[in-house]
């Protein structure tokens, strides 16, 4: 099983970096499709410049071992250009040139949506948010059996009292 992928998800966080180093660091991390770590940078700013060593050296390394460019990379923050290219566009021009595709993470596309229209006063607005949830999260009941299953087995005494719902 190769560790390269064909879907890969960039985030970047300063909470992290604020525990182990205190102010004005940030974390990014790009990882496949299977949450395997390719590359992880520690940078004092979100910025092309500071971040361009990390994307150049990605590529090159899928370059170098035969592989693909991937298909698609889901981020955080930066995949709709303003005007010209995007962030990511321009540190993955390469991979970008070659067809791979941006996308907003679904996460952060239920962050962005819940600040736009959030109003915890509107009666009904649990059950909205709880029904979206559900439409953009839906899950594969068979996934769901064996993670069930490999949680029971880790702690069989602790959760036998509890039901699978």
């Amino acid at each position: 099983m190769s560790v390269f992928g064909k879907v890969l998800k960039m985030d970047s966080t300063k909470k992290i970096c604020k525990k182990l180093s205190g102010e004005g660091k940030w974390c990014t991390n790009v990882a496949n499709e299977r949450g395997q770590i390719l590359m992880s940078v520690l940078t004092c700013e979100e910025s092309i410049e500071k971040l361009g060593p990390m994307s150049t050296g990605l590529m090159t390394r899928y370059r170098k071992a035969g592989e693909a460019p991937p298909d698609l990379m889901y981020v955080d923050r930066g995949c709709c250009p303003a005007y010209g290219d995007s962030t990511v566009e321009k540190l993955f021009g390469e991979w970008v040139e070659g067809g791979m595709l941006t996308r907003l993470d679904a996460f952060h596309w239920m962050h962005r949506f819940d600040q736009a229209v959030r109003t915890d006063h509107h009666a009904k607005y649990g059950l909205f948010k709880s029904a979206l949830s559900a439409a953009v999260f839906a899950y594969n009941k068979e996934d769901m059996d064996r993670l069930i299953n490999a949680i029971r087995a880790g702690s069989p005494n602790k959760l036998a009292g509890l039901t699978n719902e």
